[in-house]
């Protein structure tokens, strides 16, 4: 059964705002990851820009912004939801300007450092502390640090699995 991706995009695109009036635009592209089997017996992996996708696939959303106005931008943060059917892939985000990344595993309520730790108390009473589960994030997050140049832009990626 074949997933539409502009599903996944319209709950991805209604977690922040895209192509806002004003001087940040941004862009919302996503990929399929596709891995090879190169000449050399190495594994390549390509990115195919891409509007369906199949259970089990592991999509690439790659989020692009560009301050398009004459002054520098500063002091913002990019919120997303991971969407449904979809989980995170641990270790997977990046971002080529200055920025924390934080997730949360409740909607965005609130906001932690990775790895996201909580202290349990186990049937004997004592109590340890487990790792959530990238599989376990709602939303992923990114506070800039520094500012945005006129005429510069910057990329945000992370990837999901298809459930």
């Amino acid at each position: 059964m074949k997933l539409k991706i502009s599903l996944i995009i319209c709950l991805f695109v209604s977690a922040f705002a895209v192509a806002q009036e004003g001087p940040l635009e941004s862009l919302l592209s996503v990929y399929r990851v596709v891995s090879e089997v190169g000449a050399d017996g190495q594994a390549e992996e390509t990115l195919v820009e891409t509007e369906e996708a199949l259970p089990g696939e592991t999509l690439e959303y790659v989020l692009t912004y560009s301050n398009n106005g004459d002054q520098a931008l500063q002091g913002f943060v990019i919120k997303n939801r991971i969407p449904e059917n979809t989980i995170y892939l641990g270790e997977s985000n990046s971002s080529d300007i200055a920025s924390d990344f934080l997730v949360s595993i409740d909607y965005g309520i609130t906001w932690e450092d990775v790895p996201v730790t909580r202290v349990v108390t186990d049937s004997t009473g004592a109590e340890r502390t487990v790792v959530i589960p990238p599989e376990q994030y709602t939303n992923v997050s990114w506070q800039v640090n520094g500012d945005l140049a006129p005429q510069e832009d910057f990329e945000l990626r992370y990837r999901v699995e298809i459930l």
